[in-house]
C-alpha cells in the first residue's frame, strides 16, 4: 500500500515540474514574441526609407538594362543579321547554339 502511494507521488510530482517547465518556456516565447512584434511596428525613419527607395531604384535600373540587352539579342536572333555579322566569322551556327550565344552576350 505504501508503495503505491510513493508511485503515485512520484509519478504526480513530474506531472507538475514537467507542466511548470512548459509554463515558464512559453511565457518566455510569447514575451520574445510580443517584444519582436514591437520592434517591427515601430515607424521606419525618412533615411532608411530613401535609403530603401533608393535601392530599389538601382535594382529596377539594372534588370530594366538587362531586359532590354536580352529583347536586342532577341531581336537579333530572330533577324540574323547581328549574329551573321559576329558569329559566321567565327565558325559559330547561331541556329543551333542560340541558348548559349544568348547566355553568353546577356552575361558580358
Amino acid at each position: 500500500m505504501g508503495l503505491g502511494f510513493f508511485v503515485s507521488f512520484v509519478v504526480m510530482g513530474t506531472f507538475v515540474i514537467i507542466n511548470l517547465f512548459i509554463a515558464v518556456v512559453l511565457n518566455n516565447l510569447e514575451n520574445a514574441k510580443a517584444e519582436r512584434l514591437k520592434e517591427l511596428h515601430q515607424p521606419i525613419s525618412h533615411v532608411d526609407l530613401l535609403r530603401e527607395l533608393a535601392s530599389t531604384q538601382e535594382a529596377s535600373t539594372k534588370l530594366q538594362k538587362q531586359m532590354e540587352r536580352r529583347s536586342l539579342f532577341m531581336s537579333a536572333i530572330d533577324t540574323g543579321s547581328y549574329l551573321d555579322m559576329k558569329f559566321i566569322s567565327v565558325g559559330i551556327d547561331y541556329k543551333r547554339d542560340q541558348d548559349k550565344i544568348i547566355h553568353l552576350l546577356i552575361n558580358y
